[in-house]
């Protein structure tokens, strides 16, 4: 054959156990007449196309066609099919595929697939998932129980209905003949490789992901930090707009919180804590969601999808000078209205000092400012979002800012009224404007001289330009106003020389009638004339007179503790009246120190007319009148206080004590 000598002998037993023992030998070697000798002259090659006609032709279509023929791979056809013939035969050709698919996962096992397996035998073409998925699938219970160690979270056999499966085949991301287990470093599906894996299609979203906390955490060897499978699944990989997708707007939120809630490891390494993380829960976007509306801003809508970032990294959505273009792909309006703010001037000038949206409402716990605890509700923006910046000494110094406003506010009826529990009293914003705060100088601004009027109106109707003339932010300290700070000197001085003075004379008056009264028990002999002296009494008021001192001490005492409660608010048994009342104690504080206020001046003017309109008054209020004998009774007490006289001075119907009354 061919010009070397072969031999055709045939071992019968052996043929009879080829493929082809139900052939006779002239159906493969036409032209041959056995019973002549030679059999022929010219022999004719063997065509396996009269049998095999498919196999032929697609061999004849495939990579190997001209390269190869049936009996390269075949062989020998009169002897018995050697076990992995086609393993064995594809080796001599493939080395280096062989070389790799003997270091995979697919040779450890002991029924390990061989080159036919996933290659169709004469189209030598790659049969694609399908061949996987024979294997790797939850039905053949023969294969699944030798894949004990390799068992898989889900169900391979999903993949071809899942998104990946019209365009990519197992060996995209698994490898072909270098099939690694997944905990294999050199697995292009190992948590470190994933990433580039997927790349090889999504490159855009990857270069995003790679600059991400997230892509950090996982070349710190961090076990679990997320990767593209964590979030998106393996094979059972949907697109987000399905219902089914952990990254769906509908399941985002659990997928997220399932690490950054209940990751005990996740958690250690944050900065922030897992309180502050549920604080989403039942902030205004948490509660909403939770409600079933997916419009509402999620995880992603705020940090990013696959570049989510660290606040600190200039890049990062949530980082401060980022925050109000974040918010405001959902708050369009109010973000603009913030953008021409002196606040966001500020801002965009650079200075981190200057407040953002987070500032004022919170992160993750962002709630209305109806809720009694937000920090922008009425009764808690002026203390809780105002107060930390123009309260500042350090923040005042540095740009300028009036040191008093916030102070004088806290001190001024409004203040006051806010710190009791007041939620209808103005506040800061009240007045300033809430996003669109501008300087007094800007004419748009709610406090600019043109728009006072209108401003104060709205809690006050009929306000006009005379209504808008005194000041508001007023100091009683030295550097605020004049005239306030010699009202409040002359005050303050007058109470310490009154209180002081009384302090000191009642003490005196004290001791010196504990020492008569002991004096008289035990030492003195008392008279029976001295003693009905003593007992005898004499009116000082008429009834008349009466009912105007308990109207008088009534309200006085009534104005006294209603003031107080709405000056002093922290106070302990103001506290717990608050507590107890809630908002309608300042309601009926206020109603109650109004009544008290006109039962005042009523009793005032009453007793006015009733000094000079009536004999009786007209003598009261003379004998009331200030002499020099008062000052004269004075030294004269106080030698009889002291020691120096034995004898008690003796007094007008008034002496000087009713009369400094």
């Amino acid at each position: 054959k061919k010009g070397k000598e072969i031999s055709i002998n045939v071992n019968p037993k052996k043929f009879s156990m080829s493929a082809h023992a139900d052939l006779s030998c002239v159906e493969c070697h036409i032209g041959y007449d056995p019973d002549e000798e030679p059999h022929t002259e010219v022999a004719k090659p063997v065509d396996c196309a009269a049998c095999h006609e498919d196999n032929t032709k697609h061999l004849m279509r495939s990579a190997h066609a001209g390269e190869l023929n049936c009996f390269s791979c075949h062989g020998n056809v009169h002897l018995p099919e050697p076990k992995h013939f086609a393993k064995n035969n594809c080796v001599s050709c493939h080395k280096d595929e062989n070389k790799a698919l003997m270091s995979s996962v697919h040779a450890t096992i002991d029924e390990r697939p061989e080159c036919v397996t996933c290659h169709t035998p004469h189209t030598a073409s790659t049969l694609g998932s399908e061949a996987c998925l024979s294997c790797h699938t939850d039905a053949p219970e023969d294969i699944s129980g030798r894949m004990a160690e390799f068992s898989l979270p889900e169900t391979p056999g999903e993949f071809t209905n899942m998104i990946h499966g019209d365009d990519l085949e197992c060996s995209d991301c698994h490898g072909a003949h270098n099939i690694f287990k997944v905990d294999t470093l050199a697995s292009p599906v190992h948590p470190v490789n994933l990433a580039q894996t997927c790349n090889e299609c999504h490159d855009d979203v990857v270069e995003e992901f790679m600059k991400s906390e997230h892509s950090v955490a996982l070349e710190e060897g961090f076990e679990t930090a997320p990767t593209c499978i964590f979030c998106h699944n393996e094979h059972q990989a949907i697109t987000i707009t399905g219902n089914g997708s952990k990254m769906s707007r509908q399941l985002e939120v659990e997928t997220c919180l399932s690490c950054h809630l209940e990751s005990e490891g996740v958690s250690e390494r944050m900065t922030h804590t897992s309180s502050f993380i549920d604080g989403y829960k039942t902030s205004v976007h948490g509660r909403k969601f939770f409600e079933g509306d997916t419009t509402v801003a999620i995880c992603s809508d705020c940090h990013g999808a696959h570049g989510a970032l660290k606040a600190g990294d200039a890049m990062s959505k949530v980082n401060k000078f980022n925050i109000a273009n974040t918010c405001g792909e959902c708050h369009t309006e109010i973000a603009e209205v913030y953008n021409a703010s002196v606040h966001g001037d500020a801002l965009r000038e650079g200075l981190q000092d200057a407040p953002t949206c987070t500032d004022c409402h919170g992160e993750h716990n962002i709630l209305e400012h109806t809720v009694a605890n937000s920090p922008v509700a009425p009764g808690n923006v002026a203390v809780q979002v105002c107060g930390p910046c123009h309260n500042s000494v350090r923040l005042a110094s540095k740009f300028g800012l009036p040191e008093s406003n916030y102070s004088s506010y806290q001190d001024s009826y409004h203040g006051l009224a806010v710190r009791f529990g007041s939620t209808e009293v103005a506040n800061c914003a009240s007045c300033h404007g809430v996003h669109n705060i501008l300087p007094s100088t800007d004419s748009l601004s709610t406090i600019h001289v043109s728009n006072l009027a209108e401003t104060c109106g709205e809690c006050h109707p009929g306000a006009n330009a005379n209504f808008t003339v005194g000041k508001v932010h007023v100091s009683a300290t030295s550097g605020g106003d004049d005239i306030l700070n010699w009202i409040s000197s002359i005050y303050i001085l007058i109470i310490l020389i009154t209180i002081g003075g009384m302090v000191v004379h009642n003490s005196l008056d004290l001791a010196k009638k504990v020492k008569e009264h002991y004096h008289d028990q035990y030492e003195k002999e008392i008279t029976a004339h001295e003693l009905a002296k003593r007992k005898k009494h004499y009116i000082r008021m008429s009834v008349n007179e009466r009912i105007q001192h308990f109207i008088l001490f009534t309200t006085f005492f009534m104005l006294v503790i209603t003031g107080f409660m709405l000056k002093f608010p922290d106070a302990w048994w103001v506290v717990l009246l608050r507590q107890w009342g809630g908002e309608p104690i300042f309601t009926l504080r206020s109603l109650l120190h109004r009544i008290a206020a006109v039962g005042m001046v009523a009793v005032s003017l009453y007793h006015i007319g009733y000094l000079f309109a009536t004999k009786r008054g007209f003598g009261l209020f003379k004998d009331m009148l200030p002499k020099l004998q008062d000052a004269k009774d004075l030294v004269l007490m106080m030698k009889y206080y002291l020691g120096f006289s034995k004898s008690r001075p003796a007094f007008d119907r008034f002496g000087y004590i009713e009369k400094a009354e």
